[in-house]
């Protein structure tokens, strides 16, 4: 995972402080940006969830994809609908508009 942020001020007054990292999917943080202008770099792991952990020899023996029980998000993963389309799109504007005064 990558995450960046900004560093310093921007034109609405707001103070960004950097620190921009780059972690694996384990959880292990391989390069950390310090809170001025620069680039971080990482050498990345072909075979990143070889084990469970940073450090540990125990083999990762879970399959995300093949041990998933697509049962338990039945009556999430539905097709949208225009109806549900349009009412998310209705219930979104809401939340963006200014407060009412």
């Amino acid at each position: 995972m990558v995450s960046c942020n900004a560093v310093g001020p921007d034109a609405g007054g707001n103070y960004y402080f950097g620190h921009s990292m780059i972690v694996s999917p384990i959880a292990h943080k391989l390069a950390q940006a310090r809170g001025t202008e620069e680039v971080a770099f990482a050498e990345l792991d072909p075979d990143p969830i070889k084990f469970i952990t940073y450090g540990t020899p125990s083999p990762m023996i879970f399959d995300h994809l093949r041990d998933r029980n697509l049962a338990a998000y039945q009556n999430i993963l539905t097709p949208r609908t225009a109806a549900s389309s349009r009412r998310a799109d209705r219930n979104a504007s809401r939340r963006l508009a200014p407060p009412r005064s």
